[in-house]
């Protein structure tokens, strides 16, 4: 994978990053789910205004894990989810 990022700095902050301990990198990785999450939100409602609540969480579901399964896998998981 590529990276803008210099190695100095990639490294610097992984050596800060595991100076937490595993909760508070726990609590990090949360904060940032969180957050990714809202942008994505954002990214559908202003792409599609008139969205459901329902409709954005397929749309959210999909842009996190749609790569992740074949397409009768994530049919499946979508039924189950009922955001089919």
């Amino acid at each position: 994978m590529r990276s803008d990022t210099s190695h100095e700095v990639a490294s610097r902050y992984q050596e800060l990053l595991m100076a937490k301990n595993g909760q508070e990198r726990m609590l990090l990785g949360a904060a940032m789910y969180a957050q990714a999450r809202k942008i994505v939100e954002a990214s559908v409602r202003e792409h599609d205004p008139d969205a459901s609540d329902r409709e954005v969480r397929r749309q959210v579901f999909l842009r996190f894990y749609g790569g992740d399964f074949d397409a009768k896998t994530l049919r499946a998981i979508l039924v189950r989810l009922g955001l089919s």
